[in-house]
């Protein structure tokens, strides 16, 4: 994302993006300062910096927040959760923990309330090397109560940033493209992990301190300051955030915890949904995800008309670790008050959620739109769109603010759908046969959308290919095509890029488009990205001339295939690419 970051004036920053009163006279008379601390301790080991930050930090936040310094104790991973109960952990939750136990920012701003969250463990604290003074501000790493973040260097190396006056504003070294890759997937996660519409972020150079406001179309960089020998303006950006409500601080206001009663009454639903045997079996395990990691529940508002459905929500089925882009998140979601359009009855349901971040511009269309039109045109095996839109706020859309500064992207609105049917992933198929008919009920659904609607979809791949195993039209299940927000209508096709980027799933597009940047995409190119689909699907599932001893694929060499031959149930096939 080396073009995802903009340089903004410190004042600018503060007016704009972190707007607020400033600290009375009296106020400023109670914060710490940084007296008494050795220039030395600024371009030593940077862990020296984390107690004196905190200290200043906290007599600035006040009672209501607090920082801590988590760069040495990671979130509490399902692992350990798993030896305390004496359950074993599966290889992929081992993997999951493995990725967790990496990302420990240096300090984070949690509210006060969530104290048993981040506090350590006497036994923790005792087998930490940390001095005293250090173990006073020390926590541990909690994503998904975790408010800001912070991240530092001491050697100009590893800084992310320039350091003096002029010149770009990214350093070209290898430490610091690692540097701003770390914070990047810190901000990534805090936003996978919550419902964010931005988040605030401090990076520290030695004495030095910059302000960063990431969104889902980049991060905002402000210019440094000394915060060694003018401490005000890290007092002004705390000052404010500790002023600041929920809405100033990035969260989603329209996503919030669910009632305890509804906690319970979800759970019990989906406890009778897991016994009924007349449910998908294939479908249980996805469900039973909701409650995975003990996700906190919340009620989701979806515009519906004039109003808004709430529905209950869990753990993300499907997400990125990505700081930009559409960002979409999948949910299977409790709807308490389903309408069944045959008897008119309001019964709970599970449902599918989908949010996402739309670019703003009438060159793309909205995808309840697009569905609209589908359906208008019969076309078959799509999904049905329950209710959905933008995601507003008084009045206002919830939109990105980083093309302000970083004026060649397209701004983006928070977009939400809910849909009737739950998918499950394509490759939860039985054998390939049955692979092969999920793979033509797609196709069914593109024909039907260029030939019935003028609707080509563009983003072909196997995530979007999902199986309804209780269509309404066949007793056997079927594959829809999901995901239709890149689609372009026909005599839209031969019009100007509408964004910097080309759309669509790299592994799954056609050679030509690979090759071709800029050559306008057509109903061929979406034709053979269903034969990447199958083809990537063959490699990963079944075994061929090519696979290794335990079944995986030999990544080292799956470029260089030209002529494997393929185990199916009954008959060999020889695959020529």
């Amino acid at each position: 994302m080396v073009d995802k970051w903009g340089e903004i004036e410190f004042e600018n920053m503060m007016s704009e993006y972190v707007s607020g009163l400033n600290p009375t006279e009296d106020e400023l008379k109670t914060f710490a300062n940084f007296d008494g601390i050795e220039d030395s301790e600024f371009t030593g080991p940077e862990s020296r910096l984390y107690g004196p930050l905190c200290r200043v930090i906290n007599s600035v936040l006040g009672p209501s927040m607090t920082c801590k310094e988590t760069a040495e104790f990671p979130e509490e991973s399902r692992t350990q959760k798993r030896k305390k109960n004496k359950a074993p952990a599966s290889k992929e939750e081992k993997l999951q923990d493995e990725h967790a136990f990496r990302l420990k920012p240096d300090l984070t701003i949690f509210r006060s309330s969530a104290e048993a969250q981040y506090t350590l463990t006497n036994k923790e604290k005792k087998a930490s090397a940390q001095t005293k003074e250090r173990l006073q501000h020390a926590g541990r790493t909690s994503w998904h109560t975790a408010i800001g973040l912070g991240e530092g260097k001491t050697n100009i190396n590893a800084t992310p940033f320039r350091t003096g006056n002029g010149g770009p504003l990214l350093r070209d070294s290898k430490d610091a493209h690692e540097t701003r890759g770390q914070m990047a997937q810190y901000a990534a996660e805090l936003m996978l992990r919550q419902h964010r519409q931005h988040v605030f972020f401090v990076s520290f150079f030695q004495d030095t301190m910059r302000i960063i406001r990431w969104d889902r179309n980049g991060a905002l960089v402000s210019t440094p300051f000394n915060y060694k020998h003018n401490p005000e303006k890290l007092w002004l950006f705390f000052y404010r955030i500790r002023r600041m409500n929920d809405e100033a601080l990035g969260f989603d206001t329209t996503v919030h915890p669910a009632e305890e009663e509804r906690v319970k009454e979800m759970k019990a639903y989906v406890a009778d949904y897991m016994k009924n045997e007349q449910n998908s079996e294939k479908l249980k395990p996805f469900v039973k995800k909701i409650f995975e990691d003990d996700w906190p529940i919340f009620c989701m508002e979806v515009p519906n008309g004039d109003g808004m459905k709430h529905v209950y929500i869990g753990k993300h089925l499907a997400g990125h670790r990505s700081t930009t882009g559409r960002a979409t998140r999948g949910y299977i979601a409790y709807d308490p008050s389903h309408l069944d359009p045959n008897t008119g009855k309001a019964e709970p349901r599970l449902v599918f959620v989908k949010d996402t971040w739309r670019p703003d511009t009438d060159k793309i269309h909205p995808e309840l739109e697009v569905y609209a039109k589908l359906h208008a045109a019969n076309v078959p095996n799509i999904a049905t769109v329950v209710c959905g839109g933008d995601i507003t706020v008084g009045g206002e859309a919830q939109r990105t603010r980083t093309q302000e500064v970083l004026v060649k992207f397209l701004p983006r609105i928070h977009y939400r759908l809910v849909f009737k049917e739950v998918g499950r992933p394509l490759d939860t198929y039985s054998e390939s046969v049955e692979m092969i008919q999920f793979v033509g009920d797609a196709i069914e659904a593109h024909r039907g959308a260029w030939f019935l609607a003028g609707v080509l979809h563009r983003d072909i791949s196997e995530g979007n290919v999902l199986i309804n195993d209780t269509p309404e039209d066949s007793l056997k299940p079927k594959a829809f095509l999901n995901d239709w927000d890149l689609c372009k209508y026909q005599d839209e096709i031969d019009d100007e890029a509408t964004q910097i980027y080309r759309s669509g799933t790299w592994r799954y597009m056609s050679a030509l488009l690979l090759n071709y940047p800029t050559k306008r995409q057509v109903v061929s190119d979406d034709l053979e990205s269903f034969i990447h689909v199958v083809i990537i699907l063959v490699l990963r599932h079944h075994d061929h001339t090519r696979s290794c001893k335990d079944r995986r694929l030999a990544s080292s060499s799956i470029w260089r295939l030209f002529t494997i031959t393929v185990k199916f149930p009954k008959k060999d096939i020889t695959l020529v690419p």
